[in-house]
């Protein structure tokens, strides 16, 4: 389990600032959900995190395997 800590630190700490950051963005209207662009952007920055998690994850498997 040791092996986890640092993926469940690194995306749990990383994941809380990352949604903290976004409301904000979104709260501000930095970004705008109605444009195309800014909606693009959005499912991009979410779509990045999940695959370094995933990626992240994977790799921890293989190394502890």
């Amino acid at each position: 389990m040791t092996d986890w800590y640092s993926w469940l630190y690194h995306y749990g700490v990383g994941g809380l600032f990352f949604s903290i950051c976004l409301a904000l963005m979104l709260k501000s209207r930095a970004i705008r959900l109605e444009d195309r662009h800014h909606r693009r952007l959005v499912w991009s920055m979410i779509g990045g995190l999940l695959l370094f998690m995933v990626v992240h994850a994977a790799w921890i498997l293989v190394v502890t395997a």
